[in-house]
């Protein structure tokens, strides 16, 4: 071997190119070598060079095995040029397809952007040092969030909205993997066949909306809000056996079955998500989203525990009359007409088991004008921003009762009225309510007297 041989085979690159040609190529060596060749245009070229003198050397060496007799089968010069001709040839395509394969590797596998990050909760943080670069998500980036929502829109038209805390890997442009935290999907049908792998197993959208958990010490679980999806258990599990959940369907992952079972839809995650998409984010206490219907409004709310429902009301809504508003130090402010106005109210419900108390705390992402919370007013304010249809009954002690000592409601807001802080303590008879008012654009004439 000469002292060449000798330092080509010192070279990292060589040597595993060597264990590619032979097959002995392991996952570790693999990854090394594709560290290798991202290196750049010059290793990737030293990489075909080398493996297509390989199969030149190779292609010789298999017509030289008799060389002489092989010499005396050839009738002329010219048949032996063309034959070199020929094994040249033969090494180039080799080199070639080794470079294609190369190549089609790298283009499956490069950090393409597919996604980007379209919008942030107002409590959202990245964990430090794990974030996309400039809101890009690249294929391989891992999202690893510690608290808040992030909303990511994929290329192919696919929405992610991603509760924190949350670990969750981008696999393709149209596959990402969920270690821990929450995603609600909304995938078009164009985008059909997006994926959601987790330790328990693989859901595959069929063109729908649908939510996926997963929490430490939680089974996963889906709940469909509307289409189709179909869940593939992991293959450690060994069992194929695949199932589909519609609209309004939801199973969990049981760890002792090692299958997927049925359960009830996961309404309250769903209506955090809602929420949300209203701009309001829930940093403690049981606040339920409660969309639009007729009849009046529930008595206890989904989790079985004293909290509140958000009912949004009238959306830019032109006042017509004047209405009285609190601002957020407690003044009495009129709203007069033409003034343009989003309502939203809090509605209490507890446990129907005697005196009981709800807290929460909200954030918005407009700062809240002011609220209205007088039992009158509450009244008054009814027939311009309350919902056709929804008995608000408001003869059942509907107002707050503000006060400093123990056992009375309180409220406050952050200085720039994005943070609201509200408790409420109340008998078995009672639903304390209040009317949260954002002032889209005042009247031109200014308020009424």
């Amino acid at each position: 071997m000469t002292q060449a041989d000798d330092h080509l085979k010192d070279d990292p690159l060589i040597a595993l190119a060597d264990l590619a040609l032979e097959g002995r190529l392991t996952r570790e060596d693999a990854l090394e070598l594709e560290e290798l060749l991202d290196g750049g245009l010059g290793a990737v070229q030293r990489y075909v060079q080398y493996v297509g003198l390989q199969a030149a050397l190779h292609a010789e060496a298999a017509a030289a095995v008799d060389e002489d007799d092989f010499l005396t089968r050839i009738q002329s010069i010219e048949q032996r040029r063309r034959m070199m001709t020929s094994w040249k040839i033969a090494a180039a395509v080799m080199a070639c397809a080794c470079l294609m394969s190369f190549t089609v590797y790298k283009f499956a596998t490069w950090p393409w952007v597919v996604a980007s990050v379209v919008e942030t909760s107002s409590q959202f943080e990245w964990k430090k040092g794990e974030q996309p670069v400039d809101g890009q998500v690249r294929i391989g980036d891992q999202l690893h969030m510690t608290s808040g929502f992030a909303d990511l829109r994929f290329l192919n038209g696919a929405q992610i909205s991603v509760r924190g805390p949350a670990l969750l890997d981008v696999v393709s442009a149209k596959e990402v993997r969920l270690e821990y935290g929450q995603v609600l999907l909304n995938v078009p049908g164009d985008a059909a066949g997006f994926a959601v792998s987790t330790p328990d197993g693989r859901l595959v959208d069929l063109g729908t909306q649908f939510l996926v958990s997963r929490n430490t010490g939680v089974r996963t679980g889906a709940t469909v809000r509307q289409g189709l999806i179909e869940i593939h258990p992991d293959e450690k599990f060994g069992t194929s056996e695949t199932r589909r959940l519609a609209t309004n369907e939801a199973a969990v992952f049981d760890p002792g079955k090692k299958r997927w079972v049925d359960a009830p839809p996961d309404w309250e995650s769903l209506s955090t998500f809602d929420l949300k998409a209203l701009g309001f984010e829930v940093l403690s206490g049981n606040v339920m989203y409660v969309p639009t219907f007729s009849g009046p409004l529930p008595e206890k709310h989904l989790s079985g525990k004293p909290g509140f429902h958000m009912i949004p009301e009238r959306q830019s809504y032109r006042l017509t009359e004047t209405i009285r508003m609190r601002d957020r130090e407690g003044k009495i402010v009129p709203l007069g007409p033409g003034t343009i106005v989003t309502s939203f109210m809090l509605d209490s419900a507890g446990d129907r088991n005697g005196d009981w108390t709800a807290s929460t705390t909200v954030t918005s992402k407009l700062p809240i004008s002011g609220v209205i919370y007088e039992l009158g007013e509450l009244w008054i304010a009814n027939d311009q921003l309350g919902l056709s249809g929804i008995k608000y009954d408001p003869t059942q002690g509907a107002g707050l009762e503000l006060k400093n000592g123990p056992g009375g409601d309180t409220l406050s807001f952050s200085p720039d009225g994005r943070q609201m802080d509200l408790s409420v303590s109340a008998s078995e008879l009672e639903r304390d309510q209040i009317r949260l008012i954002f002032v889209v654009d005042p009247a031109k004439e200014g308020p009424a007297k």
